[in-house]
């Protein structure tokens, strides 16, 4: 067993988990996961209540078995909420689609603040992704897979360093071989 190269193994592996565990909480800051609840509101009425936004280049994708989806600020969400009242204070998505029977709308730009998302029919709105910037979320999923590899190679190196023999000691007079 050689002491240093597993030393080496365990201070790479340190790394490598700490890399990983920063990486895993800036996705979930910057991805603004939150504990949003998903409420049926009766008549026909499911909402998705609070969405924190925490970055001015916030994006937002609710999907929907319903053809009417709307964002709106928080302030203006209530359990009584009316179609019209949603529509009245809908923030103006910027994309909106429809694939087989589900509705995709889209929210780019969005202030820094607290959302909910309203949809109207048969369906609950489900929200794929909250991001405070796409950029930053590829960051820190690099920063996550980097410690990812960095654990790996501690793991490779440790067991380099457990299995290989120390070199014989020379004394005066051997040759080494």
């Amino acid at each position: 067993m050689r002491k240093n190269v597993v030393i080496t193994g365990i201070v790479i592996m340190i790394i490598g988990i700490v890399l990983i565990g920063t990486g895993v909480y800036l996705i979930e800051q910057g991805a603004g996961i939150n504990n949003s609840s998903e409420l049926n509101l009766g008549n026909g009425a499911y909402a998705i209540a609070p969405i924190y936004v925490n970055s001015t280049n916030g994006i937002i994708v609710v999907t929907s078995h319903a053809d009417n989806i709307y964002l709106i600020p928080y302030s203006d969400f209530s359990n009584s909420i009316t179609q019209s009242t949603a529509k009245t204070d809908a923030i103006s998505p910027n994309s909106n689609s429809t694939s087989s029977g589900i509705t995709s709308v889209s929210y780019t730009s969005l202030s820094v603040g607290k959302y909910a998302a309203v949809s109207f029919s048969s369906g609950d709105p489900s929200m794929i992704l909250v991001s405070s910037s796409l950029n930053g979320l590829v960051t820190d999923g690099l920063l996550t897979l980097v410690g990812g590899l960095m654990f790996i190679v501690a793991i490779v190196v440790i067991i380099y360093g457990l299995l290989k023999k120390n070199k014989p000691p020379i004394i005066d007079g051997d040759i080494p071989y």
